[in-house]
Parts: structure tokens; sequence; C-alpha cells
């Protein structure tokens, strides 16, 4: 069982629930922080894995490689690439043009 949270390596508190991207993909970079997450999801932490190497490592023992994509880890399920993009489509509040646009492409 997850603990309720974690610790970086910056010592900063993480959630349980994260979205690890890659920080050299400008697009990644910019999509991470424009989405919006419904409240029902709880807190999702936005980390960039490259500045993360106890994350990266985690993806890498799953199976996943940030250079192919996104990963969001929700609820202890690993979601990666158009997994990972589709998910987080189904979390997005339609709250602004950016989520209803992307709602729409998705």
């Amino acid at each position: 069982m997850d603990k309720p949270s974690q610790t970086t390596e910056k010592g900063l508190r993480m959630s349980t629930n994260w979205i690890a991207y890659d920080g050299q993909c400008p697009f990644c970079t910019k999509y991470v922080h424009f989405i919006r997450i419904k409240e029902a999801a709880g807190p999702i932490d936005l980390i960039n894995a490259r500045q993360n190497p106890g994350i990266l490592d985690e993806l890498v023992a799953n199976g996943f490689d940030i250079d192919e994509g996104i990963a969001l880890k929700l609820n202890g399920q690993y979601h990666h690439g158009d997994d990972c993009m589709t998910t987080l489509v189904l979390l997005s509040t339609p709250s602004n043009l950016f989520n209803r646009v992307n709602a729409i492409i998705t």
C-alpha cells in the first residue's frame, strides 16, 4: 500500500499520485502545466523526471521510457504515453478552452 505522501530528492512533499514528464521536451512541459485535473482525482504532483532520479528509476523499473511519453501514477496504477494522455483528458475539467479543445481532439 502506498504511503499518503513521499519526499522528493529536493525535500519537497509529494503525493502518491503524480504526472512525470520530460523536462527537456517543451511540449510535455507546457502540456502538464496547462491541463487541469478534476478535484475528484485528488492532489497530483507534476514532476520533471529528469530532475528526480527516483521517479525516473520507478518508471524504468515498470517498463516505461520518459523519452516515449508522459507518465501518470494514479491510485497505484501507471499510465504512459497514449494511455496517459487519454486518462488525463478524462480527468480534465472542461473549465477552459485548452481542456475543451484537448477533450475534442482526444
